[in-house]
């Protein structure tokens, strides 16, 4: 029996499950019943997963949430909220096959429209003040340098604020949190008082 008392929220993982969308909200149920409140979903922008945006043949963003839309809608009628880690490069903005899929997208100003199109178009759901965490396990396997997550950091928090101004927004999820460890991107970034560590995952 799960004492509920004690449930802490629960995250979703990009694990190659995910790409089945029906995988997690058959889940959904059960995890109202337990009492999850929030459920944290990563790679968001990775067209493995949810193909949210592409350009057409001018040159033009054009967005689709409709396969993100099936995760996430029936978890908001079950009163659950997502916790949105932004991550991953649709494939236009992906720097390269070898980490591209994390790495540091090749044009900052398109992946900020990217974001703010996605954040607007639940704003139009009537979706307001969720979590927003920017980055998903840098000291893992992203391949971005310090000042280049900032750059990313800065320009997601510009595009979710100006799309939800009562959005709440921190970063980055850390891979294997140890304590007394102070090694990796997210210490440094801390030690810098730039950011504030959002979620830490562990094994």
């Amino acid at each position: 029996m799960i004492d509920k008392s004690r449930l802490l929220n629960v995250a979703q993982g990009g694990y190659l499950a995910m790409r089945n969308l029906n995988h997690l909200p058959q889940c959904y149920d059960a995890l109202a019943e337990l009492g999850v409140k929030y459920i944290r979903l990563d790679w968001l922008l990775y067209d493995a997963f949810y193909r949210v945006a592409r350009l057409d043949e001018k040159g033009q963003l054009v967005t689709d949430f409709s396969r993100l839309d099936r995760v996430i809608l029936p978890l908001l009628q079950r009163g659950i909220e997502p916790q949105m880690c932004v991550m991953g490069n649709p494939g236009f903005l992906s720097p390269g096959p070898v980490g591209g899929d994390n790495g540091m997208p090749t044009n900052l100003k398109r992946y900020g429209q990217v974001v703010r199109a996605m954040v607007a178009h639940y704003v139009a759901l009537g979706h307001r003040g969720w979590y927003w965490e920017v980055g998903n396990e840098p000291d893992n396997f992203a391949t971005y340098k310090d000042d280049q997550y900032m750059d990313i950091y800065r320009v997601v928090a510009e595009a979710v604020r100006s799309a939800d101004p009562s959005a709440r927004i921190g970063g980055m999820g850390v891979s294997n949190f140890r304590p007394g460890s102070r090694e990796g991107i997210p210490w440094r970034l801390l030690d810098r008082k730039s950011t504030r560590l959002n979620s830490s995952h562990s094994s």
